[in-house]
């Protein structure tokens, strides 16, 4: 499907010189911008139970571009390749079982290929592997700690077009997790939608959002969550406050086998004062 879509925008740039009024190739080419982003991360990981300790020294690189734009029309590629330096981890894949587990694998993939498009008014759709990240990242998100981040093979649209009200509604099916392809829990497969809408007050923004998992090669992961959340942040007195309120609950979707309900809730106060900050809160996640 991916390679279908570079093949085929490769192709429109090679053939045709002037697209629409006011842009040439000359434009598109000058507009496209380089992705480099490289990454040195260690962690060592010492566990009960387990004589020896982990440790990880993994570089990881991200090589890609996104071009100008085509009828309102963008690609973006990019590859994510993680170099293991210092290896004595269990990486899950790499069969060291004496040690604890780090997820980083070596992993030469695909991190991301999409097309971006914004002809329609107030609309941004977004077709292709592509990242995620909504909210707090709680429950969509690309866990980007990970040296391999979680990416979505999805159809997502956007819409902003009423004054203050953002929708968010995706199609996913596929999610690539941090675990990589030769995992056997390193992707998920299988109908998915979320919904998240938004509207923006004065004290803060109010979300309402849903998202529904059908897996069908990890039925016990299929899931319905549905919630809300409000965060915002206001000044007083050269201080500025933040607060965060959020509930949601959780039921088994689809074809899994198990009949669970499980509520997550979560409140957060801070105070910032010129470059100082204090914060404190409360998250729980049942299951």
């Amino acid at each position: 499907m991916y390679a279908a879509a570079s093949v085929a925008a490769i192709t429109i740039l090679a053939q045709t010189p002037v697209w629409a009024e006011g842009t040439s190739l000359e434009q598109v080419i000058e507009a496209t911008k380089p992705i480099i982003d490289l990454r040195l991360r260690s962690e060592t990981v010492r566990q009960t139970g387990i004589v020896q300790d982990a440790r990880a020294v993994t570089l990881r690189g991200r090589l890609g571009f996104e071009t100008g734009k085509l009828w309102d029309t963008q690609l973006l590629a990019e590859a994510e390749l993680v170099w293991p330096l210092d290896a004595d981890y269990n990486s899950t894949v790499n069969g060291k079982t004496q040690y604890p587990i780090v997820a980083d694998p070596e992993d030469y993939a695909l991190n991301r290929l999409q097309l971006t498009n914004t002809s329609i008014p107030g609309t941004t759709l977004v077709l292709g592997r592509q990242r995620m990240n909504l909210d707090d990242q709680r429950f969509i998100g690309a866990s980007g700690w990970r040296q391999n981040e979680q990416t979505f093979d999805a159809l997502r649209v956007t819409n902003r077009s009423i004054h203050n009200l953002t929708v968010d509604l995706a199609y996913i099916d596929r999610v690539n997790r941090v675990f990589g392809e030769n995992s056997p829990v390193g992707i998920y497969q299988g109908p998915t939608f979320f919904a998240n809408v938004s509207y923006q007050t004065a004290p803060g923004k109010l979300t309402a959002f849903a998202y529904l998992l059908d897996l069908n090669k990890a039925p016990t992961d299929s899931s319905s969550t549905v919630g809300l959340r409000f965060a915002g942040e206001h000044a007083f007195k050269g201080i500025k406050y933040g607060y965060t309120a959020a509930y949601a609950t959780q039921r088994e979707y689809a074809g899994n086998p198990l009949n669970y309900k499980d509520d997550y809730f979560a409140i957060e106060l801070a105070a910032t004062l010129r470059e100082f900050s204090l914060a404190g809160g409360i998250e729980v996640l049942e299951g």
